[in-house]
């Protein structure tokens, strides 16, 4: 039987890497790529950019080795210490949920992807964690955002030379799914049991870009085409004040 954590990921954060690389491999590496060159498309560096649910940095580190000033906040402790350790001193990071941040400094980019948005489960989530996203950007900042589809929260099941991955999802209704983690890696310290359970949620593009309006942001542009194939529709807003 799978362990329930508080915090999602927490308990393998030294595992999560490899357990999404074995998963997806070259994707979401170009995943990676691509977002990162959508970025500096928008505001070359030097910039301050905002990493909504960094984890362990996969957007946070490429962004930092090119110059941004980067924060990373994430309610995992130790996904963030990750990051730290793979780029110490070249990161900023708060352990908080997003609707929780509150930092004096204002940031021309903020970035939540990579399923983030699906982590927050309630309406009153949703806004209060895109209300701390704009009042954290300078006017006209842009926040890109991508909204899980629903034919993405799905069963993954893997098994390579150092991973045997089973990440279960089941639905519970009401948008709200069941994620389990059940899987084993396999390394040079040998084989760990990895395991974990929480609830994850499905948001309508209503629902997403209804909360946006209600703080203030403008939609000014659907990503999405950019990104096909990633099981997501992606959405640039841009603080209006």
């Amino acid at each position: 039987m799978s362990e329930r954590h508080t915090i999602p990921h927490d308990s393998w954060a030294s595992e999560y890497d490899i357990l999404f690389n074995e998963s997806f491999g070259m994707f979401l590496q170009q995943l990676t790529e691509l977002t990162v060159e959508t970025i500096t498309s928008l505001k070359p560096t030097p910039a301050n950019v905002l990493d909504v649910g960094a984890g362990t940095g996969r957007l946070s580190i490429p962004l930092a080795e090119i110059g941004y000033s980067v924060t990373a906040v994430d309610p995992s402790e130790g996904m963030l210490g990750q990051l730290v350790q793979r780029l110490p001193g070249k990161v900023s990071t708060f352990v908080s949920p997003i609707e929780n941040f509150v930092i004096n400094q204002q940031f021309h980019i903020a970035v939540c992807v990579f399923t983030v948005s699906s982590y927050w489960l309630s309406e009153r989530q949703l806004q209060a964690s895109l209300q701390v996203i704009y009042d954290h950007l300078v006017p006209g900042g842009s926040l890109i955002i991508d909204r899980t589809n629903e034919a993405a929260f799905a069963d993954t099941v893997v098994e390579t030379e150092f991973v045997r991955r089973e990440a279960r999802v089941m639905p519970l209704g009401d948008s709200r799914y069941q994620f389990t983690e059940d899987s084993e890696v396999t390394d040079h310290l040998g084989s760990r049991m990895v395991t974990d359970a929480f609830e994850i949620r499905y948001w309508t593009e209503k629902e997403m870009l209804t909360a946006a309006d209600a703080v203030g942001f403008s939609t000014v542009e659907d990503l999405s085409d950019r990104f096909v194939g990633s099981g997501a529709s992606f959405y640039r807003f841009i603080k209006t004040d």
